[in-house]
């Protein structure tokens, strides 16, 4: 069994599809502000300098004001995620995701409501945050944003879909 989901792992990634490059980019970014971190502690021998610049520069800034002077947070926040574990559920759920959508939707489709709704997710978080003044100081990646888009798409489409036993899509659709 083990083998064979390996197998399969193996078979995603060959297939240089858009949403196999999408999770490798998502991994690929997480791993590289992981070592940008490393390598500016480990030349600068202090645990806070410089920490966070590479976050601070993808993550998108909490408040529409400052949205301007950043504006290309509204993309490179869809691929940050803010560790491992923000990483792993966004990559299971994009993957399982984006492999529902795709087997029902075209692929053109599925670029549109990746980007076009992770636009949209940072841009009335941002909305919100400049309303209420309550994201003070915070910035926000979205990487499960959009994994959460592509699955809200897919169950629109396809509400009875079932996934486990009686368990549909919107009954999950419904916790998020």
């Amino acid at each position: 069994m083990l083998r064979t989901i390996l197998i399969q792992v193996k078979n995603f990634f060959r297939s240089k599809t858009l949403l196999s490059r999408l999770v490798v980019v998502n991994v690929a970014v997480w791993l590289a502000v992981l070592l940008a971190d490393f390598l500016v502690h480990w030349f600068t021998l202090k645990a806070s300098a410089g920490s966070g610049f590479v976050r601070e520069w993808l993550m998108l800034p909490a408040g529409f004001e400052h949205i301007t002077a950043k504006p290309w947070t509204l993309v490179s926040y869809m691929f940050f995620s803010d560790g491992f574990l923000q990483l792993l559920a966004s990559v299971l759920l994009l993957s399982f995701s984006g492999i529902m959508f795709t087997r029902y939707m075209s692929r053109g489709k599925f670029a549109l409501v990746y980007f076009a709704g992770g636009i949209a997710a940072g841009l009335s978080s941002a909305v919100y945050c400049s309303l209420t003044g309550g994201c003070t100081g915070t910035a926000l990646g979205g990487s499960t944003a959009v994994a959460i888009c592509i699955f809200m798409a897919i169950t629109a489409y396809i509400p009875g879909m079932p996934l486990f036993g009686k368990l549909k899509m919107k009954h999950v659709a419904c916790v998020f």
